[in-house]
């Protein structure tokens, strides 16, 4: 262990460690989390998305889904960590209520985002406005689908139907009941939403990400 993993948060060490090949640290991160992460996903989930929860074990195969499958992203808080994977897991089990998920997770599959797509151009740009070192496609389609586990439905929706549905605004227009230029403001917008997620995400800016999340726990003392 590097001596800058030794003064780190326990949380940030686990995911430090699972990113350099230690499969012992997933464990560790999810024997450590994943009590904590599904009481709050009890607490803000209905009862009929809470059955779901506890009759499948979609918490675990979520979870180990996003940190195996997902970008090497850094949280040094545990409660940001929690927050954050309860929301992704949340997202998903809704968007699975509405038939949503199975169609993002097939696309997904099946196509890779355009290398032209406005959503690569404006990601691959860091905060300091330096260019990004993604080390390819591959890296920054991972970016966009742990920012499109975050944000919330419309713009799920909005990027999933142009971007990997490659629904034109005419299509997507008549999809949402809404003039074509309205259809295609409103995926600039969504765009330009998933966009600050990924810098944020990318930044260790957790706290930016969760935003109202972390308003109504501290309204509420949790």
């Amino acid at each position: 262990m590097s001596a800058d993993d030794a003064s780190a948060p326990e949380t940030l060490t686990l995911l430090r460690r699972w990113h350099g090949g230690d499969a012992a640290a997933l464990q560790d991160l999810l024997l450590r989390h994943l009590p904590a992460i599904r009481e709050r996903l009890e607490r803000r989930m209905g009862r009929l998305l809470r059955a779901k929860l506890d009759a499948e074990d979609l918490l675990q195969d979520v979870c180990v889904r996003i940190l195996a499958e997902g970008p090497r992203f850094e949280i040094d808080d545990p409660e940001h960590f929690r927050m954050l994977m309860a929301r992704i897991v949340e997202n998903e089990m809704r968007d699975a209520h509405r038939g949503f998920t199975a169609m993002r997770r097939a696309a997904g599959r099946e196509r890779e985002l355009p290398p032209t797509t406005i959503l690569a151009m404006r990601a691959a740009r860091a905060p300091s406005g330096t260019p990004s070192r993604f080390a390819d496609r591959a890296e920054r389609e991972e970016w966009v689908r742990l920012a499109l586990g975050v944000v919330d439905e419309e713009t799920r929706r909005l990027v999933v139907l142009h971007q990997w549905e490659r629904k034109s605004f005419v299509e997507m227009a008549a999809e949402l009941g809404i003039a074509e230029d309205a259809a295609r403001m409103r995926y600039n917008r969504a765009v330009a939403r998933v966009t600050r997620a990924i810098v944020d995400l990318r930044s260790g800016r957790i706290e930016r990400v969760l935003g109202s999340d972390l308003e109504s726990a501290t309204a509420s003392g949790t």
